[in-house]
């Protein structure tokens, strides 16, 4: 049974049929990092799902809920009060984490809601925080427009998750490329890529 730290609670219900769903073969490798002797540590940035936890629940870990983007959004009230307000975030959130460290990340889609100088900073702190070998997934848009915010993913299966419909509203894909983001996040290597049938890529990053 996972022990749990969250910052945020997901208000949501759970998914219903009509949410898309899609084969994800990193999740297997996610797991297969906390197939551990000792207690693993889980950093989930998106929104807490009963789903997920249960699924990382199989493992003996401890599971530390962000929900980063939502964080964000709410406390910085304008775009010039964004740089402050994402450091202030970051110190949190490393306080909350005490001297935990890290076996899987979990970013979701939230990279692609991140400018270059963000996701710089976000992925110092984690390392910070990781240990040899950590685990950071991402899932990286290859379309033009996205959802004008995140998704929220649920893991509905050892190799299946399901996702939010998108939104009205969209932006343009900042189309990440796996060299750029290793240098951004330059103690994190890529270790596995898919292509899944929605337009996005999961990526699994090695902390080194």
């Amino acid at each position: 049974m996972a022990s749990i730290v969250t910052a945020r609670t997901d208000h949501g219900g759970e998914t219903g049929s009509s949410t898309p769903v899609v084969r994800s073969l990193a999740l297997g490798v996610l797991a297969e990092n906390l197939n551990g002797v000792r207690k693993s540590h889980v950093l989930d940035l998106g929104p807490a799902s009963g789903a997920n936890v249960e699924f990382f629940g199989q493992a003996p870990c401890r599971l530390f809920i962000e929900d980063f983007y939502a964080t964000l959004t709410t406390l910085a009230s304008c775009e010039a009060d964004r740089n402050a307000t994402f450091d202030d975030i970051l110190s949190s959130m490393s306080a909350r984490w005490g001297e935990a460290s890290f076996d899987v990340i979990l970013c979701w889609d939230l990279l692609d809601y991140l400018s270059a100088a963000e996701i710089e900073k976000l992925s110092a702190t984690i390392a910070e925080s990781c240990n040899p070998g950590a685990l950071l997934y991402a899932l990286v848009s290859d379309v033009k427009q996205i959802s004008d915010s995140p998704m929220q993913f649920r893991i509905v299966g050892p190799d299946r998750m399901s996702y939010g419909r998108d939104t009205p509203t969209t932006r343009m894909s900042p189309r990440y490329s796996p060299g750029y983001l290793m240098k951004l996040m330059p103690t994190f290597a890529l270790h596995r890529s898919y292509m899944l049938s929605n337009g996005r890529q999961e990526h699994v990053f090695r902390y080194q």
